[in-house]
């Protein structure tokens, strides 16, 4: 669980769902969602790839090679601004 302690703002939000996807299916599911122009609300900056999709609510997903050990492993060598963590 990540929590963001600032004040919720639409345009800077963060919070979304994520989804992990095997490496060999990454292109085969960008491509997809490209030709079915599935509109982007964030290019990736994060470790590995990534898609940060929106779907038809509005609702934010991310398409992500890895997993959750992958993530937080990345983050603990370069944490973001002020991250804390809970043991």
């Amino acid at each position: 669980m990540c929590l963001s302690f600032d004040e919720p703002d639409i345009k800077s939000d963060y919070s979304h769902t994520a989804f992990s996807i095997k490496k060999s299916d990454f292109n085969i599911m960008k491509d997809i969602l490209e030709k079915n122009k599935i509109k982007e609300w964030k290019k990736n900056k994060s470790e590995g790839d990534s898609l940060y999709i929106l779907d038809p609510s509005g609702n934010k997903l991310e398409i992500h090679v890895g997993s959750l050990k992958t993530r937080l492993e990345y983050i603990k060598s370069k944490p973001y601004k002020n991250t804390i963590w809970f043991s």
